[in-house]
């Protein structure tokens, strides 16, 4: 009986020791990860205007490095939002919607988010009339995600303020 016990258990300890080693890159590392980066991008955000450039490429270098590493993740895509965000910091809207853009993919809540930041990069710029396209659009296309949802809110608020629906 206490042979049988003994069995049972090393069988139990190693299918233990195979899942364990079979997940070790289940994505909490990635998320650690990424969450680290972005509390630098955090920071960056809150002193933008003293933060030197230097620290911004550095930022940015890491967003690259993290995107290249779990390119196969959902965190890549937002990693690619959060570095999009950093150019919009910097009022870089050309590099920032080419960032936004690459965040588009088959997550309906993250390509809706990636599209409804660059509507804001052109409301930003002021062009509100290719904003406002984009955010009917989302609409349209995401109506069942949280961005898609709060975009009729955004644009029930801003419509006296410069957006106006035609």
């Amino acid at each position: 009986m206490k042979k049988l016990i003994l069995i049972l258990t090393a069988i139990l300890l190693s299918v233990f020791a195979l899942l364990t080693s079979l997940s070790l890159n289940d994505g909490y590392t990635a998320q650690r990860e990424l969450w680290r980066i972005n509390q630098k991008l955090y920071y960056i955000a809150s002193y933008n205007e003293s933060t030197p450039d230097n620290a911004i490429n550095q930022l940015t270098d890491r967003y690259h490095d993290f995107i290249n590493k779990h390119s196969k993740t959902l965190y890549a895509n937002q990693a690619q939002l959060m570095l999009g965000d950093l150019y919009s910091l910097r009022k870089n809207y050309s590099q920032a919607r080419s960032e936004f853009q690459k965040a588009i993919c088959e997550n309906k809540e993250l390509s809706a988010q990636g599209e409804f930041a660059i509507a804001k990069t052109y409301e930003l710029e002021g062009n509100q009339e290719k904003a406002l396209s984009i955010y009917k659009s989302i609409i349209q296309y995401y109506p069942l995600t949280k961005t898609g949802f709060f975009v009729h809110i955004y644009l029930a608020r801003h419509n006296a303020t410069g957006i106006s629906q035609k």
